[in-house]
């Protein structure tokens, strides 16, 4: 009988090549050219230390397919008609990977940074005359081996607030209130409260809203909950849902009672989920169909607005359950302080 000598070589010198990947980290598990991503941006007016230990004020990530020892990332922020800043500070200015590609930079370490606009975060290789103190943004973008950003547009204070049905069945607003709180659910007449958030997207005083040839990542509305009245609408109203229009709901951008029924571009783009790890703060990831609302070659009017209710108008039980949320009207506090802090749309993209 003959017997084959390499087979049990060549099964055992397999076994060793599976067992040597498994142990790989995981952002260096693949071939594919070195990528980050973000996984966490901080909604805008958080500020360090703040009083809320649950509260994530640092811009989280994960580098992918790159070895975590050989790569760190660079954090710049901006705020609007002041500058840039390296993050967390001048010195030190390096982030680290951990062995998962995870990565976590303090993007609101002093000052006013709680007002940066803009988050930047460059995956840079490490090299032997990388300076001691951080380099200049061109020098990143020189080095950078990817680069992904974040830009946090607030919503427009005199422009969104709350408008409420006529009666039960009218599917028609009759009282509006833009001074206050958003609210979402039923008053005690079993009327539909609606609530409408602006924003603008125009370009910033000394930047853009995105620089030529960016590719838009992500989308997303995050809004802090201030308060509420009755049964919590989430358990009886269903998902709370957000309306998207080009340009404004109604002729003009502010806020009117004719908001409550205006057409809207598109009636659904998503559900509002909890943010488990930042309690009371809830968030809608916009669909990549509906990125061309945020593209400023594609929304020449430079504005977009959102109108959010629940699934279900109301539950016929004659008594107020709503839900409130902050507006744009917290950005006129000062210092803003967590929970009281404006809703924030945040739109993510890689810079080439």
């Amino acid at each position: 009988m003959e017997v084959n000598m390499q087979k049990p070589f060549v099964t055992a010198g397999l076994i060793l090549l599976i067992m040597m990947l498994a142990y790989q980290p995981a952002a260096f598990a693949s071939a594919a050219n070195p990528s980050i991503k973000f996984t966490y941006v901080p909604p805008y007016g958080i500020k360090n230390p703040d009083p809320n230990p649950n509260l994530l004020d640092s811009a989280k990530g994960r580098a992918l397919n790159i070895n975590p020892n050989d790569y760190y990332v660079a954090c710049y922020i901006y705020v609007a008609g002041v500058n840039w800043w390296p993050k967390p500070f001048f010195d030190p200015w390096k982030t680290g990977i951990g062995a998962n590609g995870n990565w976590s930079c303090d993007v609101s370490s002093s000052g006013i940074d709680e007002k940066a606009t803009i988050i930047e975060a460059y995956l840079v290789h490490k090299a032997p005359d990388d300076p001691a103190t951080a380099p200049s943004r061109d020098w990143l973008q020189q080095r950078a081996s990817a680069i992904i950003a974040a830009r946090r547009v607030p919503s427009i204070p005199s422009q969104d607030g709350w408008v409420l049905e006529c009666n039960e069945t009218s599917n028609t607003g009759c009282t509006s209130n833009a001074g206050g709180n958003l609210r979402a659910g039923d008053d005690a007449a079993n009327k539909q409260y609606r609530s409408i958030l602006s924003f603008s997207l125009a370009n910033q005083t000394d930047h853009p809203l995105m620089p030529d040839g960016a590719v838009i990542t992500r989308v997303s509305i995050k809004i802090s909950k201030a308060g509420a009245a009755g049964t919590d609408p989430f358990t009886i109203l269903g998902n709370l849902q957000a309306a998207i229009r080009r340009r404004c709901f109604g002729a003009v951008c502010g806020l009117e009672t004719g908001d409550f029924q205006a057409a809207a571009s598109v009636a659904n783009i998503g559900s509002f989920q909890p943010i488990n790890s930042v309690p009371g703060w809830y968030q809608v990831l916009i669909g990549a169909n509906n990125y061309k609302y945020f593209d400023p070659t594609m929304n020449a009017t430079n504005r977009t607005q959102f109108r959010i209710k629940f699934a279900l108008d109301d539950n016929n039980n004659t008594a107020a359950n709503y839900v409130s949320f902050y507006s744009g009207n917290a950005v006129n506090t000062s210092p803003m302080t967590y929970p009281a802090l404006p809703p924030v749309l945040i739109i993510e993209y890689s810079v080439p």
